[in-house]
């Protein structure tokens, strides 16, 4: 009986190994930033947070606006620059055909997916055959805004898995998506735009598309902290595992 609970607690151990080993390389990528931030056409933006995956695939992301002179926005247009590139982390503009661009819109609660056109403007949307995908549940985002000039704040959060996005059909040569490392470069456009001013056709797509102020937030090579738990949890396996074998030698 000693014997077969040895083994089993062996078998176990390297189970535990093998598994671990199996997402040693995943990283986690984060961008957490405290404002005012960038210009504030469309309100401060106090927080800029974003969460990368680079083996579920999964984005992460959130931001905080609060009111300035009567304005605050209530969408956003956001492109990431940063993954599978040897040679850039730099601003996105000018990256046509290469990345992709979001396009979040409070009043219908909406998140949707296009190639990004590396134009300076929000007009990707109306490429032909740019759009990606449209998410209609991901997006959470608030907006607040009282009597005051200066007493409003919006939010905006979501978590999307990326597979379709860096992924997608007819995708374009030297396409990249959505992805980043240990740098990243960020075009992050708010804007505030009146009740209807956005539509959507039936496929989720964006039908038209206007504004009334936007700000910027844009950078160049961001550096990002590095989470690897997968290397931590092979490294405590391992440690488990030369236990067990050193308690296996003195019986």
């Amino acid at each position: 009986m000693k014997k077969y609970i040895k083994k089993s607690a062996l078998i176990t151990a390297m189970s535990l190994v093998m598994m671990t080993a199996q997402n040693a390389q995943a990283t986690t990528y984060t961008v957490d930033l405290d404002g005012p931030l960038g210009n504030s056409g469309a309100g401060y933006l106090t927080d800029f947070k974003s969460i990368y995956n680079d083996a579920s695939n999964i984005l992460t992301f959130s931001s905080r606006f609060t009111e300035k002179d009567g304005k605050l926005a209530n969408g956003f247009w956001l492109v990431f620059n940063g993954g599978g590139s040897a040679n850039d982390a730099t601003n996105p503009k000018g990256h046509g055909d290469e990345l992709a661009i979001l396009y979040g819109d409070y009043t219908s609660q909406n998140l949707t997916a296009y190639i990004y056109n590396g134009q300076n403007n929000a007009s990707s949307y109306s490429e032909p055959n740019a759009f990606i995908e449209s998410f209609t549940s991901e997006l959470l985002s608030t907006y607040t805004n009282g009597a005051g000039a200066n007493d409003g704040i919006s939010t905006f959060d979501f978590t999307i898995n990326l597979g379709l996005i860096n992924n997608p059909a007819g995708k374009p040569p030297g396409w990249r998506g959505i992805q980043y490392a240990e740098e990243v470069g960020i075009w992050f456009h708010p804007f505030f735009a009146d009740d209807g001013a956005i539509t959507y056709n039936a496929d989720g797509s964006i039908e038209n598309f206007s504004t009334r102020y936007t700000g910027w937030f844009d950078t160049n090579g961001t550096p990002t902290t590095v989470a690897e738990p997968g290397v931590m949890g092979l490294m405590l396996t391992g440690f488990a595992g030369l236990a067990f074998y050193r308690r296996r030698r003195r019986s």
